[in-house]
């Protein structure tokens, strides 16, 4: 009888070890385990998309410089000084060509008073000229002339009887315009239309003399 008490003492005395809770160190090592579990969790978000990076504002498109078109004779807006209009020489003034696309062909130039009583009245057209030209100087000879609303096939300078403005517009063509003959500003615009690789333009203004 007493070896059976021992017995059972023995087996309660085994099962009550097995059921104590795990020593502070396991919980430690498995606190540390989950954490690392949940790092990792995060940077496979991370790396995954599920966050973006900031826009990137340095990128910069560049484009190509606009042709210019300026004179030294009056600035953008300014008067056009007598000796080119009909009170002077009336020879054009000199202009100045910059930044001239390099695929360009030639050159073509049309002078229009759009203030003139009956409508737009064209001084000057003027087309083939050399690409590579930089200085259009006084009393310009070279391209290939066109009519003007003189019916004359030169520059004619302002010769308003009030204030108007005169618009210098050039055109940088990829092509030569082959076309034998006269041209109005209109015939040539419409000719050089889908050519035009480039444009600039240059305002002057000009009254009656005193």
């Amino acid at each position: 009888m007493k070896k059976l008490l021992f017995l059972l003492s023995v087996i309660i005395f085994i099962g009550a070890g097995c059921s104590n809770p795990p020593s502070n160190s396991t919980n430690n090592t498995n606190n540390q385990n989950n954490s690392e579990q949940s790092g990792k969790l995060n940077d496979i978000e991370t790396n995954s998309g599920l966050t973006t990076a900031p826009e990137d504002k340095t990128e910069k498109i560049t484009k190509d410089s606009p042709m210019l078109l300026t004179s030294a004779n009056f600035t953008s807006g300014g008067t056009i000084p007598a000796k080119y209009t009909c009170d002077g020489q009336d020879v054009n003034p000199v202009l100045n060509i910059s930044d001239v696309p390099e695929n360009t062909k030639s050159l073509a130039l049309v002078l229009e008073d759009p203030d003139a009583p009956g409508g737009v009245f064209v001084h000057w057209v003027i087309w083939n000229i050399d690409p590579k030209t930089s200085i259009i100087p006084e009393n310009f000879k070279l391209g290939k002339a066109g009519v003007n609303d003189f019916d004359e096939t030169r520059y004619g300078g302002p010769c308003p009887p009030s204030n108007h403005r005169y618009y210098f517009r050039l055109y940088a063509l990829d092509n030569n315009v082959e076309i034998k003959g006269l041209l109005n500003a209109s015939q040539l615009l419409t000719t050089i239309d889908g050519h035009i690789l480039a444009q600039a333009e240059l305002m002057g203004k000009y009254g009656p003399s005193k």
